[in-house]
């Protein structure tokens, strides 16, 4: 082909000439450039931007004037990516083409590419403003400011959308939530903690604490789950089966806003520590593939759900963390099927949506001049809800005391079922100090256990004894005893003390 003809298509144009995927398909009609690199030319001439996130690299394309922000590594990608050409040739490319196209993309962004984006699922904050994805057809966000809130497209943040997520429930204007006490039998005080518990989800900073559901079968457990679920961060599937991992356990939270975890008999330690991590802030390391010392981080902070029939909330850090809810069993006479449920929840979910947007923006207007005189363990999250209480229609510090109260019935449930709180408590009935080496300290302690129990394997050993302490420390405190470490001349001295 001379050089007239390379560059020149008919007698109208030189291919410089034409549109870019106009100069593509004439590179490759006259196969100049293999079906691989067209896909790369594509790829490149209809993305707005390539960037790396935590989650890995991603781009953001332009459908139909709305912005969508998508991984690379997401089967999202390659499907646009073929539908791409498909526009342009009216034919499929082959599979191998489409993966290698990707491959070849996140190699050259990977060295080339320092254009660092945060990422956002569900919820985002931006310059004092908080941005919720509906992730709906119409990729609506709710813009929410001290001033209000408005529904836009192509908000000034990058949000991720998920396989599994599904569409918000439009909010409306001068909403209402009280119409949904009348599905679940919830006293006053529960009610209040729950929709604390919503609204702390719908603050995009965190920490958040572990919602605890417990009561026994038919108290309505998963159902509540389900709703609360579906008010925050709807998905398919919304509960699962709580992970094994912690690495599952994280890349569920890269995936998700609000996990929800069904019908648990029990929680083992490790898990209590990860959900404990997952709660207030952490991250997950692990070896990358394939390489001997590169390593990759996944660092996540989310809202909890777990529910169950028994005592779920064992360990004492969880509970420190917890807002434990038990449900009554709903009344024959008073129960609804579920699809009369759904059905009447549906009616509602758009005005408590609106009522909590309107919540998130008084919670802005008033946060920055909130003040708690005694701040509770998860304070950011009692400062939210707070900031928030004329909206959610409590009275000025009503939500503290009802927070505080449900701390202290948790704590003095714990008692019940951990022994060493048990037999600590009991001492110090007769007690207004209790101090002395591990061994001492111990053998006090055994007058008020069982001695099978205490002659057992599940006794705690003197060298453990601090560990132990330290873990049951805030349950110990809120039942008026106080712990104390030191090493002296004596050697190492444990100390309890009675509070006034």
């Amino acid at each position: 082909m001379s050089e007239q003809q390379r560059h020149r298509v008919g007698t109208v144009k030189s291919i410089e000439e034409l549109p870019k995927k106009e100069q593509i398909k004439a590179l490759y009609e006259q196969k100049e450039i293999t079906q691989t690199k067209a896909l790369i030319d594509l790829a490149y001439a209809t993305t707005e931007e390539f960037f790396k996130c935590d989650l890995g690299m991603a781009a953001t394309i332009n459908i139909h004037g709305i912005q969508k922000n998508i991984l690379l590594e997401d089967l999202m990608f390659s499907r646009w990516l073929v539908n791409q050409y498909y526009s342009l040739f009216q034919d499929s490319p082959k599979s191998s083409a489409v993966k290698d196209t990707i491959n070849t993309i996140l190699s050259i962004e990977e060295f080339e590419n320092h254009n660092y984006r945060e990422v956002f699922i569900r919820i985002a904050y931006h310059e004092d403003k908080v941005y919720i994805d509906l992730t709906n057809e119409a990729s609506e966000v709710v813009e929410i400011s001290k001033e209000g809130w408005n529904i836009i497209q192509n908000p000034p943040v990058k949000f991720i959308r998920t396989d599994t997520m599904r569409p918000l429930p439009v909010p409306k204007r001068n909403g209402d939530i009280s119409k949904i006490r009348s599905i679940f039998q919830m006293t006053d005080q529960q009610f209040q903690l729950w929709l604390s518990f919503i609204f702390g989800c719908l603050n995009p900073k965190g920490p958040f604490p572990i919602l605890v559901l417990e009561g026994t079968s038919g108290a309505g457990k998963t159902l509540l789950s389900e709703m609360t679920k579906a008010l925050v961060d709807p998905a398919f599937a919304p509960v699962r089966s709580l992970p094994k991992t912690e690495e599952d356990l994280f890349i569920m939270a890269q995936r998700n806003w609000l996990l929800v975890f069904d019908n648990l008999s029990g929680i083992s330690n490790r898990m209590s520590d990860v959900l404990c991590k997952l709660s207030t802030g952490g991250g997950f390391t692990r070896r990358k593939l394939y390489t001997n010392s590169g390593e990759s981080v996944m660092t996540a902070t989310r809202p909890v759900i777990v529910n169950g029939m028994e005592h779920i909330a064992r360990r004492p850090d969880l509970a420190d963390r917890a807002i434990v809810l038990y449900l009554s069993n709903i009344f024959p006479e008073t129960r609804k099927t579920k699809s009369e449920i759904w059905d009447e929840f549906e009616q509602l979910s758009g005005s408590i949506f609106g009522y909590l947007c309107d919540a998130v923006s008084m919670a802005l207007k008033r946060y920055s001049n909130t003040e708690i005189k005694q701040k509770p363990r998860m304070a950011d999250f009692a400062k939210w809800v707070t900031a928030a209480e004329p909206s959610l229609g409590f009275k000025d510090g009503e939500f503290l005391a009802v927070f505080m109260k449900n701390r202290q019935e948790i704590a003095e449930e714990a008692i019940e079922h951990d022994v060493l709180i048990f037999s600590i408590i009991e001492t110090m009935k007769n007690k207004s100090v209790l101090e002395g080496p591990a061994s001492y300290i111990l053998d006090c302690l055994k007058s008020s256990v069982p001695l099978t129990y205490a002659e057992s394997v599940e006794w705690v050993p003197p060298n453990k004894l601090k560990s132990a302490i330290t873990r049951i420390e805030p349950v110990l405190l809120a039942n008026g005893i106080q712990y104390k470490y030191k090493k002296n001349g004596k050697g190492r001295m444990h100390a309890f003390i009675k509070m006034n």
